[in-house]
């Protein structure tokens, strides 16, 4: 009781605990006090009753009944491995577990055997660590094997956000019927082309055509012919064999395409999950007859639909900023506040789920004209310009080599090696840990990548490098007489650039890419598409967006007066054009923001994204005036 007394009447138990599991395990070691063997796969475990039936309420009720393992003192466990055995008695009688890649399901599997609810949350756990888009349907197989609902949400929603890549692995082509079904039913998907599902269910069909033919047509009624372009529905999916010869699927094609009330309310309607490929732009100057001035919208183009229409706009005008997206967020960084003229390090993050915006960390650098480009999960600000206080207090901008990494998962912005040359008006390209310069320019405004040397850092190594191949078509910018490049992008490993060529002819451009694997450079020459005679897009082109799905997009502004509009206003209008996969042409689409008061201007900044489709539904605000071009 003194004793007690003097701990404030706590109990206290010191290292008890630990003592006695390790005397309880030399014990084990010893063979003392033993009093039940387990065998599993040929070897035997010396083990005592009450330490399993304590970690155990399998053995703690085997210990309990009148079974012939309670009576003889054995019990022998085939349904696992010696090993998985060893690593979990560890566990009782230590608290230790390992777990490793190649034996976790099957530590899963024993502890759901013998009811270790403590092991199987730790596998779970593993699992859940390592779940990713090349095992996220092995996953969700093991999570409904073994009731994880954790694992299984997080697998689901894992294939629902990647199915795109998910369909295009070789795995996945030999799933099992029950899985392809569960896949092709979900609503939830967040698929952008319908398309992309009818060619899986086909090529996973032929695998193995004999077993799996029959199960066609059920499953072809699991995708939503109404999201399918009626192009690729005639040329593709009614001419392909395994619908041609099934009557069912005939008639389900018959009644999803039907006109008539009866017959379309049977339609399967479009995913809720089903994604819109939009195009995002924002900040820059809007201009109107004599007036300039910055702008907060939040424009979005809907390539499919061809329309423009407004989200939630920033709280604060801002010019020359950037802006990229990560992880289904939108980021816009820094820029020129509008209208202090003042360079900022601000950051704002776009939520597309709740349509607002949140300021996250600032950059540790102020930044104007330079690029925010996404690579391996992390945003990189490049260069620019930055504010800098001259001698008799004036303020000014200068270009900088500084670059820095922001860490989406706790919100850091963090230095990383320079480059070896000032550069501003960046632009920049990645691969999966490669960050490209694909224009830049140094004090003298040279571009840093006109020869073709591409500067390019490795985001594994920490290192800047350079190209070491020199184009055929030099390239610069914003001089009369010299080759103009109009926009760069990455496709098919390879770094791709089109531009005017030498400016003595408004119809001559070039097109060269840079192969990143063989480091060749390749040119091409072609004709660009006129807008209207006489007047070509290309000198007029605002911003452009990153390859996606397929098509890069580019918005050229013209003032009225230069296509034979009322040459008294001057309203921007966004003309987008599409530069399709596998072609060198540009389709030019016939959408302009027309006299609203949004419009898309030289000074704005835009990147590519799907969106969910209930998202723009149920936030997006349509501001688009089509109007006939001359």
């Amino acid at each position: 009781m003194a004793a007690a007394q003097q701990l404030g009447g706590r109990r206290v138990w010191v290292r008890h605990q630990i003592e006695l599991l390790q005397r309880i395990s030399r014990q084990r070691e010893e063979d003392k006090y033993t009093d039940f063997t387990l065998k599993s796969k040929g070897k035997e475990f010396r083990v005592h009753r009450n330490v399993l039936a304590a970690c155990s309420p399998y053995f703690d009720t085997l210990f309990q009944t009148n079974m012939m393992e309670q009576q003889s003192g054995m019990a022998t466990l085939n349904f696992t491995s010696a090993e998985v055995m060893e690593e979990l008695l560890a566990y009782m009688y230590s608290g230790s577990l390992r777990i490793q890649e190649d034996m976790v399901e099957e530590l899963l599997k024993t502890a759901d055997h013998l009811l270790m609810a403590e092991v199987k949350e730790l596998c779970i756990q593993y699992l859940l660590e390592q779940l990713d888009v090349s095992n996220c349907l092995a996953m969700k197989a093991l999570a409904q094997v073994y009731k994880a609902d954790h694992l299984l949400k997080a697998a689901n929603e894992t294939i629902r956000k990647n199915v795109h890549a998910v369909i295009k692995r070789e795995e996945t082509l030999d799933i099992p019927l029950q899985s392809v079904q569960e896949l092709l039913a979900d609503d939830l998907l967040q698929v952008a082309k319908e398309e992309e599902l009818f060619g899986y269910l086909v090529s996973w069909t032929k695998r193995d055509l004999p077993e799996r033919k029959d199960h066609f047509p059920s499953l072809f009624s699991n995708i939503r012919l109404t999201d399918i372009p009626k192009r690729y529905l005639e040329e593709y999916v009614k001419t392909e064999q395994l619908v041609t010869e099934s009557e069912e699927c005939q008639k389900y094609i018959a009644k999803q395409t039907s006109t008539s009330e009866e017959e379309s309310s049977g339609q399967l309607n479009a995913r809720s999950g089903k994604m819109e490929e939009v195009v995002m732009v924002t900040g820059g100057v809007s201009r109107s007859p004599g007036n300039e001035e910055g702008t907060t919208e939040m424009l979005c183009y809907l390539p499919r639909k061809d329309t423009w229409c407004q989200l939630c706009p920033l709280n604060y005008a801002v010019t020359f900023n950037a802006i990229a997206a990560l992880n289904g967020k939108v980021y816009v960084a820094g820029g020129r506040l509008w209208p202090e003229n003042r360079v900022t390090s601000f950051v704002s993050c776009y939520s597309v789920v709740e349509n607002s915006w949140t300021r996250v960390r600032n950059m540790s650098a102020k930044r104007a004209n330079f690029a925010l480009v996404p690579c391996n999960g992390c945003l990189y600000a490049i260069g620019g310009k930055s504010e800098r206080i001259f001698l008799g207090g004036s303020i000014g901008e200068v270009p900088v080599t500084t670059v820095e990494r922001y860490y989406e998962a706790n919100h850091t912005w963090s230095y990383i090696p320079s480059m070896t040359k000032v550069c501003s008006d960046v632009e920049a390209v990645a691969t999966s840990d490669h960050i490209y310069l694909t224009f830049g320019k140094d004090q003298n405004g040279t571009n840093i990548a006109g020869n073709g040397h591409l500067p390019y850092y490795n985001v594994k190594t920490n290192v800047w490098s350079k190209v070491s191949a020199t184009c055929p078509i030099s390239m610069s910018r914003g001089a009369d007489d010299e080759n103009q490049i109009m926009v760069s992008f990455l496709r098919d490993n390879k770094i791709h650039f089109l531009g005017l060529v030498d400016g003595d002819s408004t119809t001559d451009g070039f097109y060269q890419y840079y192969d990143i694997a063989a480091d060749q450079w390749t040119a091409v020459t072609i004709d660009w598409p006129v807008f209207s005679p006489g007047v070509i897009l290309p000198q007029n082109i605002s911003l452009y967006t990153p390859v996606h799905n397929g098509n890069i997009f580019i918005c050229c502004t013209l003032d009225n007066d230069n296509i034979g509009v009322n040459s008294e206003k001057t309203y921007y209008r966004g003309h987008m054009l599409t530069l399709k996969d596998k072609f060198l042409d540009l389709e030019r689409t016939y959408t302009t923001t027309g006299v609203s008061s949004v419009r898309p201007a030289p000074t704005s900044s835009g990147c590519h994204l799907d969106i969910p489709q209930k998202h723009l539904r149920a936030f997006a605000k349509d501001v688009t005036m089509s109007m006939p071009l001359l």
